[in-house]
């Protein structure tokens, strides 16, 4: 009895939005000879926490290379082609989820001169945003913050985002945030697999309860 309540306890907790400032990843290393620090990520890497790379590549970033938005790292969307990344995460079937994140352009000229990023949910609309860096720099890269919004259709949602600009020269990203719309964190729900370990203990519970009665 006692297990099975253990268990039930821990089934209730589940992952929710993490590393949305992408602090949490591969240490960065140098770019040929170059002074400042890169790391170009691509398809079955899995050591930026919390995301997938699925498709194309990205650029990520430290500070020693440009301004991050917030903390030390950020991404190129666009490594040497065009980058698209995207974690799931649990959420409550028909709550609004509100996502904030701070989108920027890599500085260095390259085309497209305007840099675009799709962004989308499970279930939510597919909204580009686009920014012209122009007159920006590496140490000063204008970041600002986009809002999107979904409302989340099951027990997990997946948010991607899809750098348009087919070059190594992309819109930047960092500092994603996901709230409810009465601005609390993210709230996690149970999933398909969390519902059977609950109905396992509750089996658990109902066997030794049985057994209780026809014993005493």
């Amino acid at each position: 009895l006692l297990a099975a309540s253990a268990v039930a306890a821990t089934a209730v907790h589940a992952a929710p939005f993490q590393n949305g400032s992408f602090e949490d990843g591969p240490g960065p290393k140098k770019s040929g000879n170059s002074v400042a620090w890169v790391t170009t990520l691509y398809p079955g890497d899995n050591s930026l926490t919390g995301w997938t790379i699925s498709s194309g590549n990205i650029d990520y970033m430290d500070t020693d290379f440009w301004q991050a938005a917030a903390g030390q790292r950020s991404l190129d969307m666009s490594g040497t082609q065009a980058g698209s990344i995207a974690q799931t995460f649990d959420t409550v079937a028909g709550t609004s989820y509100s996502v904030t994140f701070s989108l920027a352009g890599n500085p260095d000229g390259g085309a497209p001169a305007t840099k675009s990023l799709r962004v989308a949910a499970t279930g939510g609309p597919q909204t580009d945003y686009s920014v012209t860096p122009s007159g920006n720099s590496t140490s000063n890269m204008g970041w600002a913050d986009q809002t999107y919004s979904f409302t989340a259709t099951g027990a997990s949602t997946t948010l991607s985002f899809t750098s348009l600009a087919a070059s190594s020269s992309g819109p930047a990203l960092d500092n994603v945030r996901v709230t409810g719309v009465t601005g609390t964190p993210a709230v996690s729900a149970p999933t398909l697999s969390t519902w059977a370990m609950l109905g396992m203990a509750g089996l658990l519970i109902a066997l030794a309860l049985r057994k209780r009665r026809l014993t005493g």
